[in-house]
Formats: C-alpha cells, structure tokens, sequence
C-alpha cells in the first residue's frame, strides 16, 4: 500500500470528509484483471439521499491500454438471518477514459467515479463492482466496494 495513503486514511477534501474504506478484488468471467488496487476513498465517507458518493481507486497497472469500457453494477445489500440478499440497482457501462486519463499507462494509476445518489434512496448498505476492460474487451480491473448510505439530517424546527 502506499505509504502516504496508510497515513492518510482520512483526508479532508473540499469541506468534505473522505476516508479510505474496504474493498474486495473480483475476476471477470473466470480472470483476474492485471490491475492490484491499493486504496479505495470514498467522499464523503457516508453518501447521502441527494448526494454524490465519488469514488477514488489508485493501484498497480499491469496491462497499458489506448481506451477502453468502465462498467458498474450496484447493489442494495441486505442482511437477514444469516443470509446475505444483493438486489440489483443500475448497470451502467461508460469510456472508460471518463475515469482516468488515456491511454492507461503502466505503474500507479488513479480511477474515479461519482455516483449521485437518487433523493429517494433508501439508508442502508449498498456495493458497487466496478469493472474495466481495455479496448479489446480483456479485463484490466475489477473491484467491489460495499458502504452505506445515511438518512439525510433534517434541522428540528
């Protein structure tokens, strides 16, 4: 991991709060992608109903690529005696060169994505896999990252 993103697990961006939260590396059809994620943040730390969940992943590149697909799925999680229940939400498949910078070099590269979350959305725990392919499809990354999303505070008249 990088030692500077070890020592700052929690940054202070724009006003914001961001902190580096767990995530899971995940194959594509069978496969590993190439690429090793060593942090995820996410800002602010706990999105809300209205509000944009931007996500920050920085790792090792293996696999240099000239454009590519940047795929992700979420899921509403939910938990209950003992089992665990992932309700599809929205897939969404974009450039990928709309989340980092193109051509994907070799070495430490740095992928975002912000998800604005709908008013309506309901608090509770969610996960999103975020997928990369380079442009002949062949995965480049796969990640999975659970949070959660809080109730919207309202001020007490």
């Amino acid at each position: 991991m990088n030692p500077r993103l070890t020592l700052l697990t929690v940054l202070l961006l724009g006003g914001r709060l961001a902190a580096a939260i767990p995530f899971t590396e995940c194959e594509v059809d069978g496969v590993r992608p190439p690429f090793v994620a060593k942090t995820v943040l996410l800002e602010p730390n706990t999105p809300q109903p209205g509000g944009t969940a931007s996500f920050t992943i920085v790792g090792e590149n293996e696999l240099p690529a000239v454009s590519g697909e940047f795929i992700t799925d979420v899921f509403n999680v939910f938990h209950f005696m003992g089992q665990t229940t992932m309700v599809p939400l929205q897939k969404e498949s974009r450039d990928l060169c709309e989340h980092t910078e193109c051509p994907v070099k070799q070495g430490e590269i740095e992928i975002k994505y912000e998800r604005r979350m709908p008013i309506v959305t309901p608090p509770g725990e969610y996960m999103v896999k975020v997928v990369a392919k380079d442009e002949s499809g062949k995965p480049l990354m796969c990640v999975q990252v659970n949070f959660h999303v809080t109730r919207k505070h309202m001020p007490v008249s």
